[in-house]
């Protein structure tokens, strides 16, 4: 019961400061009563005004204060939301490249189509290794897929299983200098499209390395549609 009265006391305490700060800004509080002071009814409609004005403008106050924090928070949350990447790798311009080129479209052994492939163009334009290395940033990226094909120009030119050009076929991927792909050999006429999907999380330099075997106008394996996102 006492905490109750100290609570309805300070409430009417703090009414009256309210109210007395109201009449000083209005000039309508005076110490001893004088004659022609008296307050009128005017002057009490005033002093309402005036009370209902300033609550007014207080809770105008609160309620903008609340709208800014609700804006700055959802303007945060839009800040932390990151970004969806994901592209072909042949849209990042190239940190260094020997002997391998991006070309748009290709097909495979079963007449699948592709939108983007790496083929390594060695024997018919130049010699030396083939590889091609790109910076992805600081690890913005987490994944890539692709697929090792045999190319529908290798089985029109009815390559037998132990043509050379087969058996001397590699596709090697690096993260960082971390090997974390790699197929050696083994490609044949029937080999069926081989998906690749791989964990580059952190990665800043993928490196891939390749010997599709080329021939006069086309390669006997090639990469497809390597994407990370």
């Amino acid at each position: 019961m006492l905490k109750k009265r100290l609570a309805v006391g300070f409430v009417i305490i703090w009414i009256a400061v309210l109210v007395g700060m109201v009449g000083i800004k209005e000039g309508h509080i005076s110490f001893g009563k004088e004659k022609g002071n008296e307050p009128t009814a005017a002057t009490t409609t005033s002093n309402n005004d005036s009370e209902m004005e300033m609550i007014h403008e207080t809770e105008a106050i609160v309620e903008g204060k609340k709208i800014e924090d609700i804006q700055e928070g959802s303007d945060l949350a839009e800040k932390q939301e990151l970004p969806t990447r994901e592209t072909f790798i042949g849209n990042i311009d190239p940190f260094q490249e020997s002997n391998i080129c991006v070309y748009d479209g290709g097909e495979d052994n079963y007449k699948n189509i592709y939108n983007s492939v790496l083929q390594d163009i060695t024997n018919w334009t130049s010699s030396g290794p083939a590889y091609i290395e790109y910076y992805l940033g600081d690890g913005q990226y987490t994944e890539m897929d692709a697929v090792v094909y045999v190319t529908s120009y290798a089985l029109r030119e009815n390559l037998g299983e132990d043509d050379s050009r087969y058996q001397t076929s590699y596709v090697s991927i690096y993260s960082d200098d971390k090997l974390i792909y790699t197929k050696r050999g083994g490609f044949n006429p029937k080999m069926r499209p081989e998906e690749v999907h791989l964990d580059i999380t952190g990665c800043n330099f993928l490196r891939i390395e390749m010997n599709g075997a080329p021939m006069l106008y086309g390669a006997a394996v090639e990469l497809g549609d390597v994407i990370i996102r």
